[in-house]
């Protein structure tokens, strides 16, 4: 039960955090954090796929419906979602077996890092480009993923080490 309204509590604040303060960060003009996906990184490895995709919709659409984007962030992020299980089945330590969530005191530092960084180069790809919608400057594109992605990373390690406390 704790569980449930921890993940709950966590939706609630990564939504609020991501439209109210980090929208509003534009580091050098370029980068962007997208926090909110921790989030759908740490549900935990057996939750259906039905599950998993439905929740990542409901955190894309709502924060599409707040900040006004076409269902740009529903897209990338129920893509996340869906790739999410590959990634966490590479990462998985074999000596880590059943349901878990997929964290840095479940996995390990370096496995869960590689975890995420995967997932978030995925859902910031997507995004950046349905964003930009052209591939005229790839050069751009490909330094606004790799920076929001960098950005974001460093807010995903940060939120784990609040959630380990």
């Amino acid at each position: 039960m704790w569980s449930f309204l921890r993940k709950i509590m966590w939706f609630v604040v990564l939504v609020f955090l991501q439209v109210l303060i980090f929208n509003q960060i534009h580091l050098f003009g370029v980068a962007t954090p997208f926090v909110y996906v921790y989030f759908v990184l740490c549900l935990h490895k057996e939750i259906g796929k039905n599950w998993l995709l439905l929740l990542a919709f409901a955190m894309g659409i709502i924060l599409d419906l707040l900040v006004y984007t076409p269902g740009l962030n529903a897209a990338a992020t129920v893509f996340m979602a869906f790739v999410r299980p590959v990634f966490l089945h590479l990462q998985t330590p074999r000596d880590l077996e059943g349901d878990f969530s997929p964290t840095s005191r479940t996995m390990g530092w370096g496995n869960f890092f590689r975890y995420a960084l995967c997932c978030v180069f995925v859902h910031h790809a997507l995004l950046v480009c349905l964003e930009y919608f052209s591939f005229d400057n790839p050069l751009l594109l490909l330094i606004r993923i790799l920076s929001c992605t960098f950005l974001t990373m460093i807010f995903v390690c940060v939120c784990d080490l609040i959630e380990r406390r």
